[in-house]
C-alpha cells in the first residue's frame, strides 16, 4: 500500500520510545517528515539520528512536557511560526509512571486526561492543516 507520503510532515508526540517511537519510524520509512515531540532531548536526538531519511526528509526535535500544557502551547507556536502546520498528528503521549501506584485513585485518573487532551486543545487544529480543510460531501 503507498501511502504517498513523500513531502508531508508528522508531528508525533510521545515520540522518544515505545510506541511513539515506531511511529516515527514508520512514519519516516514511508517517506514523511518527522517533528519528534517529548520532554528528553537526549532522546530525541537519539531517535532523529536513525530515522530514515532516504527520500530527502528532514527531521526536527520538539520539546515540551505534555503535563505542562503552556509548554505545549510554547513549542507549538514555535513549530508553526519556524515551519508552519503539519499533516500528520500522532497523538502519543504517556500516562502514569510504570510501577506501584502510590497516589489517591482520583489522582492518578487525571493524569491520562492531562496527557491526552493537553497537546490536542487547541494545538491540533492550529497545527495540522488536514484538522482545517473543511469536509467533503459524501
Amino acid at each position: 500500500m503507498d501511502l504517498n507520503l513523500l513531502g508531508k510532515r508528522a508531528l508525533v508526540c510521545g515520540s522518544s520510545q515505545g510506541i511513539g517511537r515506531a511511529c516515527a519510524e514508520q512514519l519516516a520509512d514511508l517517506g514523511a517528515s518527522v517533528v519528534l515531540f517529548s520532554r528528553d532531548r537526549e532522546k530525541l536526538d537519539k531517535v532523529r539520528e536513525q530515522l530514515n531519511t532516504s527520500a530527502g526528509q528532514t527531521h526536527t526535535v520538539l520539546l515540551a512536557d505534555f503535563a505542562q500544557p503552556a509548554q505545549v502551547k510554547t513549542s507549538v507556536e514555535r513549530l508553526l511560526a519556524e515551519s508552519g502546520p503539519c499533516e500528520i498528528l500522532v497523538n502519543n503521549t504517556g500516562g502514569p509512571a510504570p510501577g506501584r501506584r502510590t497516589v489517591p485513585i482520583p489522582r492518578l485518573l487525571s493524569t491520562p486526561s492531562t496527557c491526552i487532551w493537553s497537546p490536542i486543545r487547541p494545538w491540533c487544529r492550529r497545527c495540522c492543516r488536514a484538522c482545517r480543510r473543511p469536509p467533503t460531501a459524501a
